[in-house]
Parts: structure tokens; C-alpha cells; sequence
């Protein structure tokens, strides 16, 4: 699970960044370093990252002040710092933060492994939805999967089915639908119509069910 993951370690010991790297960097499709936190947080702003390591104290801006940056960029993304036993208030300041998980130095690279791997889990069961088969939906990352393929859909397109999604078990009214695509009500019908119509083409005529006069249902 760890093959398409996009790491960003973050450590101002060149040992421990260089131990790391060369013990498991290779389960990763990217891993990438910083030596401090204002290093990582210009490489993560500049990056796309799927999870984020750092320790705690460091020079030049520390991993907490990283990370209140980096939550400013992007809210979801899972965070596991690295800690020494005697950092207890720093630890509940990483709380606040939404920090996803921390460990006690030295780092064990398995457990290290072992806690991404729980993480990926817990964001899969989370966030992916699953539709009528093959069909499924990543709410954190708002992609449509056809099995394990992406499904190629236009900004419009891919609004229309998100807002779908988190209504899903109910009709999602026609109204609703102009207003988050459109940013008005005030929009055809035959407008609306042609985007579904699009859709099912490159999906399946049956994903979206049609309510006249009410609005669509994706199943």
C-alpha cells in the first residue's frame, strides 16, 4: 500500500535522515528530506505530499510551527511526529494541531512502516465510498474510480458527482446541483441535463438515477 505514497521526512539529524532514507525509502513512491522545518514546509508548499514525518524540535522553525503551516495548506493530510519522552506539552500543542500519530525516538523503521500502513488503512475505510459496482469514490482526494482506474471527468462533471457522494442516500435537488456548479439557480434544465447526460456517457447510465422534478441520486 505504501508504493503510491508521497513521503516528506522532515529531521535536522543528517544521520537519522540519511539512516532512514537508505532503510526505507524504497517502499515509498517518492521520499523526499528536509533538514528543518522551514526547509520542509517550502518543499511541501512547492510538492505534492501524501504524508508528512518531522520531528519535533528543530532549528529555524520547529515541527510544530511546520506543521501549523502545512495544515493551513492542506487540512487532511496525515502527520506522525517524532518525539523525545520529555516533550509531553509539545505533544498536547500536537493534538490541537491535528497531528495523525506520534512515536518516541530512536525510530524503529518497522514501526515506523507498521504506523503509515494503519494510517493508509483508517484513510481508505474513511474516505473511499463505495458506489454500484465497479465504481468507487475518494472523498478526501475527490477522484472516481472504475475499479482501480481513474476516471477522467471535466471540473463541472466532477462537482456534479462529488456533491452526489456526500448526499448520498438522498436526492440531491436540481437547485442545489446549478448552485455548486453554477453558483446559480437560475440555469436551463437542458443545461443540467446535457452535464448528466455526459457523465453517463463516460460512466454508466445507471450510476445516477433521474428524479423528475426533483433532482438525481447516485447509487
Amino acid at each position: 500500500m505504501t508504493k503510491n505514497l508521497r513521503v516528506l521526512f522532515v529531521e535536522d539529524e543528517e544521520r537519522i535522515r540519511t539512516t532512514l532514507k537508505e532503510t526505507i525509502g524504497d517502499e515509498f513512491k517518492r521520499f523526499s528530506i528536509a533538514k528543518d522545518g522551514r526547509e520542509g514546509l517550502e518543499k511541501f508548499s512547492n510538492n505534492q505530499y501524501d504524508l508528512v514525518i518531522s520531528d519535533i524540535s528543530m532549528p529555524k522553525m520547529s515541527g510544530l510551527e511546520m506543521v501549523a503551516e502545512i495544515k493551513k495548506i492542506s487540512k487532511n493530510v496525515p502527520i506522525i511526529l517524532l518525539t523525545a519522552y520529555s516533550e509531553k506539552e509539545k505533544l498536547l500543542q500536537a493534538i490541537d494541531l491535528g497531528v495523525t500519530k506520534y512515536l518516541i525516538k530512536p525510530i524503529d523503521p518497522e514501526e515506523l512502516l507498521e504506523t503509515i500502513s494503519e494510517i493508509i488503512e483508517k484513510d481508505i475505510s474513511d474516505n473511499i465510498i463505495k458506489l454500484k459496482k465497479p465504481y468507487l469514490f475518494d472523498l478526501n482526494k475527490n477522484i472516481l474510480y472504475h475499479g482501480t482506474k481513474i476516471v477522467k471527468l471535466t471540473k463541472k462533471e466532477l462537482l456534479f458527482v462529488t456533491l452526489l457522494v456526500k448526499n448520498r442516500g438522498e436526492i440531491t435537488s436540481k437547485e442545489d446541483i446549478k448552485d455548486s456548479i453554477w453558483n446559480t439557480q437560475d440555469i436551463d434544465d437542458t443545461l443540467l441535463r446535457t452535464l448528466v447526460r455526459r457523465f453517463r456517457v463516460k460512466t454508466d447510465k445507471n450510476l445516477v438515477e433521474n428524479f423528475p422534478a426533483l433532482g438525481y441520486k447516485i447509487k
